[in-house]
Formats: structure tokens, C-alpha cells, sequence
């Protein structure tokens, strides 16, 4: 099929308005609207109209397991309404973003931060989070940098790795991976459907956390039910699995590094449109190093 994402059936563009401003009354459309290209359109809550406020994003509408990453997810949308929430918070830090897949938290987080690094894994993916990067390039203070990160590998291999050799565009300097451990803000969104790529996850977290400065993750996850043929029942074993990551994550803190974990009120302002069901959750897991003990 010819496109931008040769490998699906379905393909097309998010465009959705990034201009901060008041707050109209107009009522947010619930269902998906599609331009005269067949495009998929997220309208944002603000309507106002302008060419700099545009943030236009390929991406794929329905997708294989093994490429969930080239689709928009509602959890993303949440986390970049977060970050346009607190956009004061964002200013002047350096962010790393665990499995970007379009790019869209990173990209709206480039908005007011120093320095992001989006990271995932996979050539086709990475290139697709490329071109939307460069596509928008006007609305950032910084250009992000796309980088491959697989969370199945220990960072200090990685970074044995970026010392030896820098093989392609997505591949670590040393000193670009120096700079993404020491990011004081990580970010993470709706990467929970898988529990082996959970644990994965959780190592990667704890690896980066532990390394100062103090740190804070945010990460959304939609609480996914469906009927399980393991115990014949409804339930959420991917959503369960998390959680108890979490609470075996907020068990780790020692006398050197202290981690703390708190679930956020969802119910702040909404800018793009999207259904915030009571299943989409975000989280809040911060690092605090006591370097007096070390």
C-alpha cells in the first residue's frame, strides 16, 4: 500500500490545535473527524485558529501488536493535556520518553523543555517519529533527538555500546546518553499491554531513577478489561501486573534513594479531544537521592 506507513492498511494524520488561550465554550466532539484526504482530525478544545499552532502528526489507525507504537493512544493524549497543564513544570529540564512511538508527549513536551530525548525501538517506527518531529519543528524550543532504547537491554551495556561505535542516526553518543540519565523529568505513555515489556520497563525506570538528579516519571495507562481464558473471567491482568509493579518499585527506597508513588486527579483541563474514561489513569513516581549517604 502506498503511504507513509507502508506496512498497514490505514494510515493518516493527526492534526490538532496547540494555541494556549481561553478556553471556548464550544462543546468537545466525541466522535473521530476525518479531513477530505481521510485523515484522522483530534479537534482541540481551544478553537483558535492559527498556522502556528498546528501539531501534525502520521500515524497509523489500526495496527498489529507488534506495531502498537504507530498508533495515537488515548494515554498519550492525556499526558500531553498533563503537560500542557503544567507546562511551568516542563521549563528548562531534560526529558527522556520511554516509548515515544509517534512522538506526540514528546514533541508537546519540547514545547517548554530544554533538552527531550523520545525514545523506542525499531527503524520504521523511529523514522516515522523523525518525520513528525521535522514536520513541526517550528513549535519547539528545542528539536527533540530520536533515539533507540530497548528496554530489554541494561543501560551500561548500552552505553559500552555508544562508546564503541555510532552506527546509525538513532544510535547514543556517550554524551547523549550521559544527558538523557541525568533528565530530571521521564515520561511514559500507555506502554502497559505486555507483561514481560512491563517488567522490562520497571528495570529501566529503577536503572534511571537511581541515578541522580532526583527524578519524576509520569506515566498514563488505560485500565484495559477483557475476558481472560486463564481464569475464565473478566479481568485486567496487564493493568494488575502494573500496579504491582508500582507498589514493588515504591518498596525499593533505602537510606541512600527514597521512591514515592501517588496516582493524579485526572480532572484537569482537557485540549485535545478524546473520551477520559474513568480507565485512563495517571501516575506520578519520584526519586529523591539523600546524597549525604552515599
Amino acid at each position: 500500500m502506498e503511504g507513509a506507513v507502508r506496512s498497514h492498511t490505514v494510515e493518516g494524520a493527526v492534526h490538532s490545535h496547540m494555541v494556549e488561550g481561553a478556553v471556548h465554550s464550544r462543546q468537545l466532539v466525541s466522535a473521530a473527524e476525518v479531513d477530505e484526504d481521510g485523515d484522522f482530525v483530534v479537534v482541540r478544545k481551544n478553537d483558535v485558529p492559527s498556522a502556528e499552532g498546528i501539531l501534525e502528526i502520521e500515524h497509523a489507525l489500526a495496527t498489529s501488536l507488534l506495531d502498537v507504537g504507530l498508533q495515537v493512544w488515548n494515554g498519550a493524549l492525556l499526558l500531553a493535556d498533563y503537560i500542557l497543564h503544567r507546562s511551568t513544570m516542563f521549563a528548562n529540564c531534560t526529558v527522556l520518553e520511554l516509548g515515544a512511538g509517534t512522538g506526540l508527549v514528546a514533541m508537546v513536551s519540547a514545547m517548554y523543555a530544554r533538552k527531550v530525548y523520545c525514545t523506542d525501538i525499531g527503524d520504521g517506527l523511529l523514522q516515522l517519529c523523525q518525520r513528525n518531529i521535522v514536520r513541526n519543528k517550528q513549535l519547539f524550543t528545542s528539536l527533540p533527538s530520536v533515539k533507540e532504547l530497548d528496554w530489554m537491554k541494561e543501560l551500561d551495556a548500552l552505553d559500552v555500546e555508544s562508546t564503541e561505535r555510532k552506527t546509525t542516526l538513532f544510535s547514543w553518543s556517550h554524551d547523549e546518553l550521559l544527558e538523557a540519565k541525568n533528565a530530571s523529568i521521564l515520561l511514559a505513555a500507555d506502554v502497559i499491554y505486555d507483561v514481560d515489556l512491563t517488567d522490562a520497563l520497571f528495570r529501566t525506570i529503577y536503572h534511571l531513577m537511581c541515578h541522580p538528579p532526583d527524578k519524576i516519571l509520569f506515566l498514563s495507562v488505560e485500565k484495559r478489561v477483557n475476558f481472560t481464558l486463564s481464569y475464565l473471567e473478566i479481568g485486567s491482568p496487564q493493568y494488575e501486573h502494573f500496579r504491582t509493579c508500582l507498589e514493588d518499585l515504591a518498596g525499593c527506597s533505602t537510606d541512600a534513594i527514597t521512591f514515592s508513588v501517588e496516582q493524579l486527579d485526572t480532572n484537569f483541563e482537557q485540549y485535545f479531544c478524546y473520551d477520559r474514561v474513568k480507565y485512563l489513569e495517571l501516575w506520578r513516581v519520584s526519586a529523591s537521592h539523600n546524597l549525604a549517604s552515599t
